[in-house]
């Protein structure tokens, strides 16, 4: 589904309907229990505005009115231990939580001394908060497994395909019900595409860009071109590009000065070809007055687009995903 035109709300029907035909249908294979699996701790905050606290099933028409008492469901982020006392519960994460832990944190010979005092503290933080993820969700017998911004799960050798497969394999153990196990998994992207431009094989539906811009369901994008400009020559990606930040530059002075009556702020997006070209660009625009101190961030992804961790820790979330 096209970007802005309602994965968010899609995913939350899938959720109601599940639940409910679990509740209401003899027999039902479906499943009250939901795990929603996003791939960056930024794509992770913008699912928790819609779903902390089932913000989503109150303030959208989802639950039908007469079922609303059945409708008994409970919402934990990754980081809350709560019990949970209801029927139904959706476990919201970002898959690094999900990664098994390393092989020797699990295995090892006895140690005498570790049997007499007690295990050593454990440094791996993650691992065993992943370890406590999976347990708390493998007591649900039955569950749905639904991944945002899914084009990241493409490869099946891929550790979030992996952690599916042994939350699966750990459902299935610890329960008495034949059906128990992972009995869905919807895949949710903007780009159902792999790395070499070919189509997913399991895509049910396509609901394209240029389809919701026909329908006004998003804006139709604006496509500037720059007349008379031409590479000058240089070494650094900014003498090659100078003359294309300086017009994106003049533009978004433009949407600035529109919408500053409003309280509003435009962002300037520019995507580089490697970090390097990032860096160059950053100190470019810091020479202005308008990108001068935090009003600039320069963010680096690896080669399969995730952010850096180096440039998560300690910056504000930002209102888009990388490509």
């Amino acid at each position: 589904m096209a970007t802005g035109s309602g994965k968010t709300m899609a995913m939350s029907l899938c959720i109601a309907w599940s639940y409910f035909h679990a509740l209401y249908e003899p027999d039902s294979p479906m499943a009250a229990s939901f795990l929603v699996i996003a791939p960056n701790v930024i794509v992770f905050e913008r699912l928790k505005s819609d779903f902390a606290d089932g913000a989503t099933f109150r303030r959208d028409p989802l639950v039908p009115p007469e079922w609303e008492e059945d409708f008994d469901l409970t919402v934990l982020l990754q980081d809350d231990s709560a019990p949970v006392t209801t029927r139904g519960v959706l476990y919201l994460t970002n898959v690094q939580r999900l990664y098994e832990p390393p092989a020797r944190s699990r295995q090892g010979e006895p140690n005498p001394v570790e049997a007499m005092v007690g295990p050593r503290v454990s440094r791996d933080v993650e691992a065993s908060s992943a370890e406590e993820l999976v347990d708390r969700i493998a007591e649900r017998g039955r569950v749905m497994v639904i991944n945002d911004e899914a084009h990241h799960v493409w490869d099946e050798k891929l550790k979030w395909n992996q952690s599916i497969e042994r939350l699966h394999a750990a459902l299935r153990e610890r329960s008495d019900d034949r059906g128990a196990g992972v009995v869905s998994q919807l895949d949710f992207s903007a780009t159902p595409k792999d790395q070499k431009g070919q189509l997913f094989r399991h895509v049910v539906v396509d609901y394209p860009l240029a389809q919701a811009v026909v329908d006004g369901i998003v804006k139709t994008p604006v496509i500037g071109e720059v007349t008379g400009a031409a590479v000058e020559l240089g070494d650094s990606p900014v003498q090659r590009n100078r003359q294309w930040l300086d017009v994106a530059v003049g533009r978004w002075r433009k949407f600035d000065e529109a919408l500053s009556p409003a309280g509003k702020r435009p962002v300037l997006f520019v995507m580089c070809e490697n970090t390097l070209a990032a860096d160059d660009a950053g100190d470019y625009l810091r020479q202005r007055p308008d990108f001068a101190g935090d009003r600039l961030l320069v963010i680096h992804t690896n080669s399969s687009g995730e952010i850096t961790k180096a440039d998560l820790d300690g910056k504000p979330p930002m209102p888009f995903t990388p490509p």
